[in-house]
């Protein structure tokens, strides 16, 4: 699939095209990241892209300022911010009182 081939492509060079095949578990993983990412649909540096696009700049402009909107902690920080987040609320029991907090306006849903 793509997600195997992609990941053949960065590694293929450190054990030769012969005998080298992605960790089956690592291909399932990134796959998961990358629906997940394919899934995001207009974000915020979508957003800017397409806004800036929209007003007929050069693409290089537009594209500065998709890079610069995946610099603000609530867009590219936002991966982290969930990491984060599923580390606070820790187990299944536990994700009632954390909605009750995000309700509360004590927590933030990421």
């Amino acid at each position: 699939g793509y997600v195997e081939n992609f990941l053949y492509m960065l590694d293929v060079t450190h054990e030769g095209p012969s005998e080298y095949r992605p960790h089956p578990t690592l291909v399932k993983a990134l796959d998961v990241l990358f629906i997940l990412h394919a899934e995001h649909e207009l974000n915020c540096s979508t957003s800017a892209m397409r806004h800036l696009a929209s007003s007929n700049v050069d693409v290089y402009t537009a594209t500065a300022a998709a890079a610069g909107a995946l610099y603000g902690p609530r867009h590219g920080g936002a991966n982290e911010a969930v990491l984060r987040m599923l580390e606070r609320i820790g187990s299944v029991d536990k994700i009632p009182q954390f909605v009750q907090d995000v309700k509360d306006r004590k927590e933030k849903l990421m």
